[in-house]
């Protein structure tokens, strides 16, 4: 059963299932991460007991993603169960998502930024092997 599907029906095609679900399973580690700071501020807040952000940190720390779950938001509320509900408080279903692209989006900019600066190292490692070579020139 879906969030959706009492608005949608369960009949769709499973092209659009499959893309509904995307690539969830690379958020999963930024959306427990996420979790996991939000379940300390819950804490804090007296909203969580410490046996629970204990049970919670315990739960995120072996989750692995499984194909049934619609998603990744899904997945982690139903392993940690009464405390998965409880984890909502103060924070909607899309401040969870939002939370977790943008941890996801700062780590791949910090990947795509190493990558660029190893090319380019490597591109000046090779002008300064090369400087002194003689290049044809056109006009």
């Amino acid at each position: 059963m879906t969030l959706w599907s009492a608005r949608v029906g369960d009949g769709l095609h499973p092209a659009v299932e499959e893309f509904l679900r995307g690539d969830d399973a690379e958020l999963l580690p930024y959306d427990c991460a996420a979790t996991l700071v939000h379940a300390g501020r819950l804490v804090a807040a007296g909203l969580l007991t410490a046996s629970e952000l204990a049970e919670v940190e315990e739960t995120l720390a072996g989750l692995e993603w499984e194909p049934g779950d619609e998603d990744v938001h899904t997945l982690i509320e139903r392993k940690l169960g009464d405390v998965g509900r409880k984890i909502h408080a103060g924070r909607s279903r899309n401040d969870q998502v939002a939370a977790a692209f943008r941890l996801y989006v700062g780590d791949a900019c910090a990947e795509a930024a190493a990558a660029i600066r190893a090319f380019a190292a490597v591109l000046l490692d090779r002008a300064e092997a090369d400087a002194n070579t003689p290049m044809p020139g056109y006009t």
